[in-house]
Order: structure tokens, then C-alpha cells, then sequence
């Protein structure tokens, strides 16, 4: 199976279907691996800008509520810090899911994709459903990998029946 390493917090919304698309500068070599099923890998990197976009806030929010959102001691920074990221972090340089990618396109003015797609960029576009398993320890790498076989044998079961 291939894989994508993303940045977190970006791979957390990609591999539990949060963020649909993923946004790359160039269409290859995802063209190749079009209408496969692609490991999301969370990165080691992380793009702790991304804390603050509106749409990230709103998926975090989802899966991170703060328990009392009217508490004026605690903060939605203090919730980030004390909670979110701490937890997100528990997924670094893991492989968190496999989802199919079924559609790679740039962007255009009928472009159909929801608000996580940006201008400029090409859509790597995934089916809505994931095949999920325990998040396993492995390596990274920039553009399109393959993941090794070493890795841990809950990942290559699920995505044996993936296929």
C-alpha cells in the first residue's frame, strides 16, 4: 500500500474524513494513485498555524468540545493547549487511516469541492468512507511512499480487506 505523509494537525482531519481535500502544489505523482486506497500518515512536522484556521477550529471543536464553552478562565487557547494538542500529538509519525482517493484536479471555478479546498492548489479528492485501525508507528516520507512491511500487522490486515 502507498501512503501520504500530511502535517499535523492537517493529517487528523484528513484520515478521520474532516478535511476533504488535501491540498498539493503539483497533480503528480498523485495522479498515479488515483482511485487506490492511500495511507494518511501524520507527520512529525507540525503547522501549528493551522490551530487557528476557522475551518480547523470548527472540526476541532467537533471532535475536542470544550466541556464548559461559557468558562471565561478557560480559553479556546487554553483548551488547545491543555488538551487538543496534547492528544493530537499522541498520533505523531503514525499512520492513522486508509482512505480511497478518488479524484485529483486543480482548482477551477466549478470546482465541487467543499471549503477546504484553495486556490492555486490541485484536490487530492477521497471517498467519505475510511478504514480506520489503531494508529501504528512508521516512518515518514515527502510525496508518495510505500509503506514498509515491518509495519505493525493491524494496519495490513484492515487494508488487506480494503482492497
Amino acid at each position: 500500500m502507498r501512503a501520504v505523509t500530511i502535517q499535523m494537525p492537517w493529517a487528523w482531519a484528513v484520515a478521520y474524513n474532516l478535511k476533504n481535500p488535501e491540498n498539493r502544489g503539483r497533480p503528480d505523482p498523485w495522479r498515479s494513485a488515483q482511485d487506490a486506497m492511500l495511507g494518511i500518515h501524520a507527520g512529525k512536522t507540525w503547522d501549528y498555524e493551522a490551530l487557528f484556521d476557522l475551518r480547523m477550529q470548527r472540526a476541532l471543536d467537533v471532535a475536542f468540545p470544550n466541556p464548559d464553552p461559557m468558562d471565561r478562565v478557560h480559553t479556546w487557547q487554553q483548551h488547545l493547549r491543555d488538551v487538543v494538542v496534547p492528544q493530537l500529538h499522541e498520533l505523531d509519525g503514525k499512520l492513522l487511516s486508509a482512505r480511497r482517493l478518488i479524484d485529483v484536479h486543480g482548482y477551477r471555478s466549478l470546482c465541487t469541492c467543499d471549503d477546504w479546498a484553495e486556490p492555486g492548489q490541485f484536490h487530492l479528492v477521497f471517498e467519505p468512507a475510511v478504514e480506520f485501525f489503531e494508529p501504528t508507528p512508521c516512518r515518514g516520507y515527502q510525496g508518495l511512499w510505500t509503506v514498509p512491511f515491518d509495519v505493525a500487522e493491524i494496519p495490513r490486515i484492515a487494508l488487506a480487506g480494503a482492497r
